[in-house]
């Protein structure tokens, strides 16, 4: 085992030892300050570094790694992560081999980038004489194939897709943004369809953090907080505990009702805790806000197939707080910060998932399930309940429900009105 520094920018957080060979942080053998560790580390959750260290490791299951690991001759994404000194193109922590002079400014990402317009950054490059080709990819994570890229003297994300010869999951991000933009909401990330090389279609978005703006992941709040009790939701606990640390809870709260509002509209099926969270300043440690909105793909039943009855529409399994979207749906406290009435045109939507010729026959299938559920949020504004909107509903569909789902809500909200 060998003894390193786990630090943010060049403040000494703990002392830690790892296995190098294997990359896994194996103990931890002091904090020196609390401040310097990460979240998810903190009151009295120091094993917590383990598992964040873990999880800052890229997917071994993504196909674009192999290649890197190959390179690096090692077997394992957390040795990949190691010898990139745990860096992150999101935030200031890395750890250091004690004893050795190596300074934040020599390796941070944003300090370091290469010269040129469109310039590949996947092999980076610092002023560290022993660490002169460290890379962000071993901490980018996701599943998609991903590389960074120097656009206007700043770095950009390219995003590949599940599949190399369709590209619905980019048009989803393009989508979301249509949406944001509409709505006048500006906390997100702006996407673009872009081509590989290779002739495949992935979209880009600019790097939403940099050398003062670091990003924390929704889980690690939560683990802070681990045991802690809030009265309410999953939604509540998580601006209560941002709140504890200096956020505004309101802006908080109104962020997640908006963005779970846009998901489900559009059956995001992943946003899970490390699809959102937290901005700080990364000097002073002070709280900014909201992560902006990003990571939007896997929306719009982008895996193909579609639904066996409406009901799946109320019930569709997600990897987030809650299994469904539905439940989600129920906890949201305001479903009228998404004005309905400037959601994208069916012209609109039907046009952009036209772009990719797989997609093109499903289009206005795929916007009708969108219609569906935009008018399950208008029932909710009403003040409705999921389960009241799902059983009311019910009775105004016919026997054609899959071929014209929508035909039943003018007669529901007839039912309303007497």
């Amino acid at each position: 085992m060998t003894k390193y520094l786990l630090k943010h920018k060049n403040n000494i957080g703990a002392e830690v030892t790892f296995d190098e060979k294997k990359g896994s942080l194996m103990e931890v053998l002091s904090i020196i300050d609390e401040s310097f560790i990460p979240l998810s580390a903190q009151n009295g959750h120091p094993d917590n570094l383990r598992l964040w260290w873990r999880s800052r490791a890229v997917p071994s299951s993504r196909s674009d790694i192999k290649e890197l690991l190959d390179k690096e001759n090692i077997q394992t994404t957390q040795s990949l992560l190691l010898n990139n000194l745990g860096l992150s193109m999101t935030d200031a922590f890395w750890v250091c081999p004690a004893g050795h002079d190596i300074r934040w400014e020599d390796v941070s990402f944003h300090l370091n980038l290469p010269e040129g317009e469109g310039v590949d950054i996947t092999r980076g490059r610092s002023s560290s004489e022993r660490y002169g080709n460290l890379t962000p990819m071993a901490s980018t994570g996701g599943e998609l194939r991903k590389t960074w890229r120097v656009i206007n003297g700043k770095p950009e994300l390219l995003k590949g897709n599940v599949s190399g010869y369709y590209f619905q999951q980019s048009l989803n991000e393009v989508l979301a943004m249509m949406i944001h933009e509409a709505q006048g909401y500006d906390c997100f990330v702006p996407y673009r369809l872009m081509r590989f090389e290779d002739g495949s279609v992935g979209c880009a978005s600019p790097c939403f953090t940099d050398e003062h703006t670091e990003l924390i992941p929704a889980w690690e709040l939560f683990h802070k907080h681990e045991g802690e009790h809030v009265e309410g939701s999953l939604l509540d606990a998580f601006a209560e505990y941002a709140a504890e640390d200096g956020y505004d809870k309101s802006r908080i709260r109104d962020h997640l009702d908006y963005m779970f509002t846009v998901d489900f509209i559009m059956s995001n099926t992943d946003r899970h805790s490390s699809n959102y969270g937290l901005l700080r300043n990364s000097d002073t440690l002070e709280p900014i806000g909201p992560a902006p909105i990003f990571d939007t793909g896997n929306s719009m039943f982008h895996l193909g197939g579609g639904i066996a009855s409406f009901h799946d529409l109320f019930h569709m399994n997600v990897s987030s707080l809650y299994d469904t979207d539905g439940e989600i749906m129920d906890k949201v406290g305001n479903p009228s910060l998404v004005d309905l009435s400037r959601l994208p045109s069916k012209d609109d939507v039907v046009a952009l998932l036209e772009k990719d010729p797989v997609v093109a026959p499903s289009a206005e299938r795929l916007y009708g399930y969108m219609e569906f559920k935009a008018n399950i949020v208008k029932a909710r504004q009403k003040g409705l309940t999921m389960k009241q909107i799902e059983d009311g509903i019910s009775q105004y569909l016919d026997k054609d429900e899959r071929k014209d789902i929508n035909k039943g809500w003018a007669r529901f909200w007839d039912s309303l009105d007497r």
